[in-house]
């Protein structure tokens, strides 16, 4: 059997060609997908029922097309999940829509950035921090605080696989570092 991320990309691939065939917004599809993912993981019940195999197709489809039927979103999309339901792919609906998301963001030439601070960043700080990002990537990058008293001062930022460390923490390491080096 394929593993989850194998999976996730194929289906991820195929709403994705599914949204642009028929231009439409995919970051739209993306709110939606992520929205109803985040109620499936935040229920115990709905994740139980939709993992049990003892409810039928009908049973789980049923609840689902519930809770979605007030979501403006396109009846293929509906039908997107509904055929998760029966091929009994949506357990890997957390990662196709992290898949879509990459989609997303790659067609916006967008990028997250995983920004820790040790305090509260200002949104002058903010904005100064996202535009240096943005042209040392070249891209459109789209930060997510996290407060790391750890830090005791400055930031780390995490962005296509690099760490850019500007805390006072980690100077403190590299001095401490040196310092152990130079007494052996």
């Amino acid at each position: 059997m394929a593993s989850p991320k194998v999976i996730a990309k194929r289906y991820s691939k195929a709403l994705f060609e599914l949204v642009s065939e028929a231009k439409e917004n995919p970051r739209e599809v993306f709110s939606f997908l992520e929205k109803l993912n985040e109620t499936i993981c935040q229920s115990k019940e709905l994740n139980t029922l939709l993992k049990s195999p003892i409810f039928s197709f009908e049973e789980k489809w049923s609840v689902v097309s519930e809770l979605i039927k007030n979501e403006n979103v396109s009846k293929k999309y509906s039908d997107f999940v509904k055929v998760l339901i029966e091929t009994s792919r949506i357990e890997v609906l957390s990662e196709i829509v992290e898949e879509f998301k990459t989609r997303v963001l790659t067609l916006e030439n967008s990028v997250e950035a995983f920004v820790e601070s040790a305090t509260q960043l200002s949104p002058e700080d903010l904005a100064q921090l996202q535009s240096s990002l943005e042209k040392l990537f070249n891209r459109k990058i789209l930060p997510k605080i996290k407060i790391n008293a750890a830090l005791i001062a400055g930031v780390r930022v995490k962005v296509l696989g690099k760490t850019l460390d500007a805390s006072l923490a980690s100077s403190l390491k590299a001095i401490q570092k040196k310092l152990n080096t130079a007494q052996a």
